[in-house]
């Protein structure tokens, strides 16, 4: 995509000042911005005063980043970056909880934070044209409901790496060496990649269990085996509470 150049302040700052004065003025709960020839270090910061703003739209410009303060933009609930020369989006735009659309088409925009999956809002996430990396571009191609699930997959196999490294630190090799921890833990979810994380989950719930006592022998390819252990033991009681509530249907006199 052809980007627009940034252009001396003069050329575009009148245009840009006069449309900010007036939603200021005017409480205006939509700003427009798009083909202001607007960059990085031409930014207009005042945007981020207007905390009441529900549409941004800084199509057409030449930003190839978005100030992290946009998140405080809590009330936002569209925001159109479309035809930036664009390669990233800060992780502060999953705080924009009420955001329904967010259009970054034809930006460099490869990967996609892990973070958006929080983001339940967001039914329009337009990616088209985007040089999107191979597993964002395939979960995007089926449509929203897949990239959020890849997404909410990758936030969580985060969330549980931090308990699973704490719970190392903390509770069962409390006196171990904590970049050996970090290098165990990093070993423990590389093995652990293909699961999912209701998997992960029990790693962090049996850590004690599942580990042994001296860190020297923790063997990921055991903890993996250990998990399809908890599995195959849960498949078990659930195969049994099934036949239990099927004999008290057929036999309702039984204890």
């Amino acid at each position: 995509a052809a980007f627009p150049g940034c252009v001396a302040m003069s050329s575009w700052s009148l245009e840009v000042n006069k449309r900010l004065a007036r939603a200021k003025q005017d409480l205006s709960r939509q700003v427009y911005l798009s083909h202001c020839s607007i960059c990085d270090s031409l930014f207009p910061t005042e945007l981020f005063s207007l905390r009441s703003l529900v549409r941004l739209d800084l199509g057409f410009n030449n930003l190839s980043a978005i100030d992290p303060r946009i998140g405080e933009l809590k009330q936002l609930q569209e925001l159109w970056l479309n035809d930036n020369p664009l390669v990233a989006m800060p992780v502060s735009v999953s705080n924009l909880r009420a955001l329904r659309t967010l259009d970054l088409r034809n930006t460099l925009i490869r990967n996609v934070p892990r973070e958006f999956a929080v983001l339940n809002n967001l039914q329009d996430l337009n990616l088209q044209g985007c040089p999107l990396k191979k597993s964002i571009g395939d979960a995007y191609a089926e449509g929203r409901d897949s990239l959020f699930s890849y997404l909410r997959r990758k936030h969580e196999r985060r969330m549980f790496k931090k308990d699973f490294e704490r719970l190392l630190r903390e509770n069962i090799y409390p006196f171990d060496d904590h970049q050996a921890l970090h290098e165990l833990c990093e070993s423990v979810f590389l093995m652990l990649k293909k699961c999912t994380s209701e998997d992960l989950s029990k790693l962090v719930r049996h850590g004690k269990r599942i580990l042994p006592k001296e860190m020297v022998h923790a063997d990921p390819k055991q903890v993996l085996e250990s998990i399809k252990g908890l599995n195959e033991e849960e498949n078990a009681r659930n195969q049994i509470g099934d036949i239990q509530l099927r004999l008290r249907a057929i036999f309702p006199e039984m204890p």
